[in-house]
């Protein structure tokens, strides 16, 4: 099995570092479309990102699963809870996550990682497609 995704989401996280490190309050709190702002879309790929370590986490004890979240209601979840956030703390917040998200799925076991990709949960293990989406978001936003 090809772990090219490990390439590609320390790509993704070092582009997550470099775009949030120079990030003002005013900058965190400009809006994207559909009630974002960048401050609540950072929090939400810190939020699926803690998500993630904790899944794989849990499987290595058990055997991955199919997902029966209803993704839409948590995220309208998590960006009405992330406006409780001070701006101050999201940029710390997305990059430990990320930071620590990508770890997991380093030391990750080939066996872990292809259960988790038999069982159709190969986004918990390439948190690139996530980040880079919203990153993309993020930048069209600050070129306003």
């Amino acid at each position: 099995m090809s772990n090219d995704y490990l390439h590609e989401n320390a790509t993704e996280r070092a582009r997550l570092l470099t775009l949030t490190a120079p990030l003002t309050q005013a900058d965190l709190m400009r809006p994207i479309p559909n009630g974002w702002t960048i401050a609540t879309k950072l929090l939400h790929l810190a939020f699926w990102d803690r998500y993630c370590v904790a899944m794989l986490k849990t499987w290595k004890t058990t055997n991955p699963s199919l997902s029966t979240l209803d993704v839409d209601a948590v995220n309208d979840a998590v960006r009405f809870l992330s406006l409780a956030v001070p701006p101050s703390a999201v940029v710390q917040l997305v990059c430990a996550a990320a930071e620590e998200v990508d770890r997991e799925v380093e030391n990750t076991t080939p066996e872990l990682r292809a259960a988790v990709e038999q069982a159709g949960r190969g986004r918990v293990l390439r948190r690139f497609i996530h980040r880079r989406t919203h990153l993309d978001q993020i930048e069209q936003a600050l070129k306003g």
